[in-house]
């Protein structure tokens, strides 16, 4: 299978992009075919899948792209998806016409091209080839950096973040986020009730602020209530919410508002990244290594409690990917594996709850139409 190019963990839902097309499993809804002008609203197929209102545990992936439009990317922000293209970006419900690809939603009005796409729960970012970084979606708490915080609104047309640019890494938590840019600078916005904005305080903020690190950036990751970083040297910070060790297990604090150093260097880190309280990176030799709360199995084994740091038995993997309570990831022969909360069918299987890396089965990604009956059009 080493058509998979990258793994996406979504809050209920996980991904592939791969060169037979974008594939999707776990809280997935199918749809019969498309009336033109409609969303899908009203014609849900009722079949094993659906375990609650709205809620459904697909766990065969799902053709989702069209044919004939080439996807950067694609992300989950829990209500919409999200995919980009060259010159498009597009949003759509999580919904599949079964073989044929997802059910048309509409595109994103942006005033330029996006050059890069994050999601987060119910929250979307686009950074614009002119520097600038657009948001939409979800502004509780001030999570999307545009002065407001008013709670069960959101913006469904974006709008610019103002005090931040040539912004090349963003990572969204359960309602604050955490972006870098160019020069490695970290800034933070939104909820703050565990200190995850690393700002010395609790007070949410609304709007970007800067957070003070000795040294500049090059990853970051945000959690549900805390937030990591990687400086240049391999030095791991982090801040926010560690009652859970999600932090550190040799940090006592349960909440620390600024940034506290994590372990020694990590020259080997690779990537790193976070979830509901639990945290994880891959390395340059292709282990992965996670702690924090293990309530779910997101930890990659059945030892269920607050935990230090443990490697997960997997070798060779070459990118992973977190969700709220789940992870993926993608070994270098192409396999990809999952672990974690299985409730929405994202790792597969019949467990509620997925303690040990489990292989997911692919292979109905060969037997899918690539023909997408042109649901998702493009506009002008």
């Amino acid at each position: 299978m080493r058509e998979v190019v990258r793994v996406i963990a979504g809050p209920e839902r996980s991904m592939v992009m791969s060169r037979l097309g974008v594939y999707v499993w776990g809280n997935v809804r199918s749809v019969r075919v498309v009336p033109e002008g409609s969303d899908g609203e009203g014609v849900c197929v009722a079949d094993r899948t659906e375990i609650g209102h709205l809620r459904f545990a697909q766990d065969v992936p799902q053709r989702l792209d069209p044919v004939g439009m080439e996807w950067l990317g694609v992300g989950d922000a829990s209500a919409q998806l999200i995919a980009w293209t060259k010159e498009k970006v597009f949003q759509f419900a999580p919904q599949v016409v079964r073989d044929h690809g997802a059910a048309y939603v509409g595109t994103v009005d942006l005033p330029d091209i996006a050059r890069n796409v994050w999601t987060g729960e119910h929250v979307a970012f686009a950074a614009l080839a002119d520097g600038r970084l657009f948001g939409w979606g979800d502004v509780a708490y001030g999570r999307l950096g545009i002065g407001e915080d008013a709670l069960w609104q959101g913006r469904t047309t974006p709008v610019v973040v103002d005090g931040v640019s040539d912004i090349r890494s963003l990572s969204p938590g359960a309602a604050h986020t955490v972006a870098l840019d160019g020069k490695g600078r970290v800034w933070t916005w939104g909820a703050n009730a565990s200190g995850q904005l690393g700002q010395g305080n609790l007070r949410e903020q609304a709007l970007p602020r800067h957070v003070k690190l000795t040294q500049p950036v090059k990853a970051i990751a945000a959690g549900a209530t805390h937030t990591l970083a990687l400086d240049v040297h391999g030095q791991l910070w982090g801040w926010g919410s560690n009652h859970k060790k999600q932090l550190s297990a040799q940090i006592a604090e349960a909440y620390l508002p600024s940034p506290v150093r994590i372990g020694g260097r990590l020259s080997e880190v690779k990537a790193v990244v976070a979830g509901l309280h639990f945290s994880a990176v891959l390395t340059r030799e292709g282990l992965v290594r996670a702690w924090g709360w293990n309530g779910l199995g997101q930890l990659g084994h059945e030892e269920i409690g607050e935990e230090s740091e443990r490697v997960i038995a997997l070798k060779r993997v070459r990118q992973i990917s977190a969700g709220r309570s789940h992870m993926l990831a993608l070994t270098e022969e192409g396999t990809c594996w999952a672990w974690g909360d299985n409730r929405f069918g994202t790792c597969q299987g019949e467990a509620e709850m997925q303690a040990q890396p489990r292989q997911i089965d692919l292979s109905a990604m060969k037997f899918q139409p690539q023909a997408n009956l042109n649901l998702l059009k493009e506009q002008a």
